[in-house]
């Protein structure tokens, strides 16, 4: 019985029952394949979230805690939409980005802190 590989599309006889791909080889560069188009999917995301990291992280310094408007994050290049969670930190509904969240103040400001 002939099988066709998924990578190179060549017919061949597998040596065993569970035998998906002609070689090893193409076994590999199949997979490698995957995930490179994964990742490159991701990657608009993955940066994204690492700029707003990047830009109160730099805001914060060594600081527990920091105030910036909404004008100046976006002026640095801020994108609120992009998050990775959300946590009740001192009973206030807080976006976080990995070990760093911002929340909305009262006065329309919002105040960055350390969650971790």
């Amino acid at each position: 019985m002939q099988v066709i590989c998924p990578f190179t599309n060549q017919k061949f006889t597998p040596r065993r029952t569970n035998q998906k791909f002609l070689n090893s080889e193409s076994r590999i560069d199949y997979h490698n394949a995957v995930a490179k188009k994964d990742r490159r999917n991701k990657l608009p995301i993955l940066n994204a979230l690492k700029n707003n990291y990047n830009i109160l992280s730099s805001n914060l310094d060594s600081n527990k805690e920091v105030v910036r408007s909404k004008e100046f994050l976006r002026g640095a290049g801020f994108d609120f939409k992009q998050m990775t969670s959300f946590q009740n930190i001192e009973e206030i509904n807080t976006a976080v980005l990995f070990d760093l969240g911002y929340q909305l103040t009262v006065k329309g400001n919002y105040r960055i802190i350390r969650c971790g």
